[in-house]
Order: structure tokens, then sequence, then C-alpha cells
């Protein structure tokens, strides 16, 4: 489901077309505004990744992944579709960047305004 802000964002002519949308967050005017319900999805999926990892420490990392996923899908149906879209357009910019430049160029996605610090460190040292 495309919500309103970004597809009057993407049709916007000012609009960027190769900016990286990232999951929790809208583009309005141009600028990263926190879509409230894909961030709490964000926050719910770093903090259960953390938990299930602790409590299952042999199971593997992408074993846990799909486990947390799978509640998402749940729970947020369409918060999860909406992060799904925004993925997976990141993926094709991020081939299309990849070919243009001939080399990995890096694309930053910053969350801090949606996940704490520490928790994004605890979750990738997991990862």
């Amino acid at each position: 489901m495309i919500n309103k802000a970004s597809h009057e964002a993407t049709n916007n002519e000012n609009y960027n077309t190769d900016r990286e949308l990232v999951g929790g967050y809208d583009v309005i005017d141009g600028k990263l505004v926190i879509n409230p319900a894909e961030a709490q999805v964000i926050r719910y999926y770093f903090s259960r990744t953390l938990e299930l990892t602790n409590q299952y420490p042999s199971k593997p990392i992408d074993v846990v992944d799909k486990m947390v996923l799978d509640e998402v899908k749940d729970k947020w149906p369409e918060e999860y579709k909406s992060l799904i879209r925004k993925s997976e357009q990141n993926e094709r910019l991020r081939a299309k960047k990849f070919t243009e430049s001939g080399g990995h160029p890096k694309i930053d996605t910053d969350l801090s305004d949606i996940v704490s610090r520490e928790l994004w460190e605890e979750v990738q040292v997991k990862l």
C-alpha cells in the first residue's frame, strides 16, 4: 500500500528518484519524515530480534529473522507490505548505482530517530 504522502513525493518533479526510501520514513516535501506506524514495526523488529537471539543463541540468525518477520506480517500486514516495497525499491536503486558506478556505492541508512544506537549495535553484533 502506498500512502498519499509517499505517492505525492514520488510524483513531485523536485523529488530525486535516486533517493533511497528508508523504512520507517516517508518523503514529504523532499524530506524524510518518520512514519509512526512503520517506525513501530522497526522498533519491534530490532527488539524482538535481540530478544530471540539471546533466548535461542544456537538458532541461526536467518531462522530468527524469519520468525520475527512472520510475527510482523501477522501483527502489522499493511506496514509490512510498505516496508517490503521500500526495501525492494532500494534493492533496484542499489543495483542501478552499482552498475552505473562499477563499484559498491555506500548508501547509509540512519535509523537513530527510530531505534536507539545501543539497540542497533547489539543487533548488528548478532548478525
